[in-house]
């Protein structure tokens, strides 16, 4: 709940206002992103498409946290929020449609350079406001586990820009998109979406998503354009750098297991410790404890 009320200080200030004011149709709500009353639709925060290598052969993934508390967990569809009405959901739609055929090579040139993938033939502003979307959802997102995501005011600037279809400067809320060195690590990761984390570049926030073998690292500050246009992956010339994330992203895939590992091996001795203390209590109360839960 801390998380989910830490969240909703996150919206902008107009879109607080309107949410807490009377509606005439119970049905309807502030969009998050015009802030008009509208049906709202259960809006991805992560794109669809970025879980296609997450979904096994039943359409299912299955959710591990680094929390040994929490158990893991089946789900049929990525993680969603009433958010959106259909014409900003349709704004959002084109944006991202965009980005999944520059992805996966379409109507776009991939180069394979010593340490980076160019892309070239990208239009920098549908890929940028697509880029900027993912940043906006996952900070206005009341879901605990894009908790880490706190914008600010920058949320509320977020939110102009993609209203008026603004994409801004290269390092306006500049993005780095990072690959595994390793096959092996690209492979095991493609199966793969983390929840972000925040961090620290210099003066700046940077907040990391790692979708689908791609680590996505977005630079948030007051003094974001003191950064070089070449720190980020996308630049105005419509050309996209895909770096090779070296040592470093391999230290962070490999923090990234350490945790899951270790929660599954705390849930483990949970387990067992809960399976001999449940020896000791009669079948009725066992039954009461399983419909607790």
């Amino acid at each position: 709940m801390a998380a989910a009320r830490r969240s909703l200080a996150w919206c902008s200030t107009d879109l607080a206002k309107h949410r807490s004011g009377s509606m005439s149709d119970p049905d309807q709500q502030p969009c998050a992103l015009c802030l008009q009353n509208a049906e709202l639709r259960d809006s991805h925060i992560i794109p669809e498409f970025l879980y296609q290598a997450v979904y096994d052969e039943k359409h299912r993934f299955l959710v591990v946290s680094s929390d040994p508390t929490e158990q893991p967990d089946l789900e049929q569809k990525g993680l969603r929020e009433r958010l959106l009405g259909d014409c900003c959901e349709a704004r959002l739609s084109r944006w991202e449609d965009y980005a999944k055929r520059v992805l996966s090579g379409e109507g776009v040139v991939f180069a394979k350079g010593t340490d980076f993938l160019t892309v070239t033939g990208v239009n920098y502003a549908k890929f940028k406001l697509f880029q900027l979307s993912l940043l906006w959802r996952a900070g206005i997102s009341s879901r605990p586990v894009f908790a880490a995501v706190a914008l600010g005011p920058h949320g509320e600037s977020l939110r102009r820009m993609l209203l008026a279809e603004t994409p801004g400067q290269t390092n306006d809320y500049g993005c780095t998109i990072v690959f595994p060195p390793e096959p092996a690590a690209q492979e095991l990761f493609r199966h793969a979406i983390s929840a972000p984390t925040v961090g620290r570049f210099r003066a700046h926030h940077v907040y990391r998503f790692l979708l689908g073998m791609l680590g996505w690292t977005f630079t948030v500050s007051k003094h974001m354009r003191e950064l070089p246009s070449d720190h980020f992956s996308l630049g105005e010339d419509g050309v996209l750098r895909l770096f090779n994330g070296g040592p470093a992203m391999m230290n962070y895939l490999s923090g990234l297991t350490g945790e899951i590992v270790g929660a599954n091996q705390a849930r483990g001795v949970a387990s067992s410790e809960g399976r001999r203390a449940n020896r000791s209590l009669s079948p009725a109360a066992g039954a009461r404890r399983r419909r607790s839960r």
